[in-house]
């Protein structure tokens, strides 16, 4: 039987997805929190005992992307030599591998667009924790 942390887990990432295809099906400005308690199966007042507001709601979802997204490039070794015999091949190959995730991920690919299209976003831009694409930046 699972515990009450796992549960609620669970119920987390069930309303993440779900307000990822809401936002896909209505957009950012049309969606409401009754559109991801239809998609996820949870009353809407439910979803506030998840997440405090639907902006903080979005603003998960738009780190979960991100994270996935970063983890992409967690796995993708560069060669600094490889980079430097073929900086179009290396650039082809990353761009490949992410273009691929975008591809098969359409709810999360349209809601991540969205979010950062959004005229709030510079604001959540500035104070937002990128931490997580550490392996993005190397130091020399």
């Amino acid at each position: 039987m699972k515990d009450q942390d796992e549960l609620r887990g669970t119920a987390r990432a069930a309303i993440i997805k779900s307000a990822m295809q809401a936002v896909r099906l209505h957009g950012l400005e049309g969606l409401r929190i009754q559109h991801i308690g239809e998609i996820s199966g949870f009353a809407a007042s439910n979803l506030y005992s998840h997440f405090s507001s639907k902006e903080e709601l979005l603003q998960v979802c738009f780190e979960t992307v991100d994270r996935q997204i970063a983890g992409i490039f967690d796995q993708v070794h560069v060669s600094r030599e490889q980079a430097a015999q073929d900086p179009e091949g290396e650039i082809r190959r990353l761009w490949t591998i992410y273009w691929r995730w975008l591809v098969n991920h359409p709810d999360e690919t349209v809601f991540y667009h969205r979010y950062r299209d959004n005229a709030r976003f510079p604001e959540y831009d500035k104070k937002r924790d990128v931490s997580y694409f550490s392996s993005l930046i190397q130091s020399d």
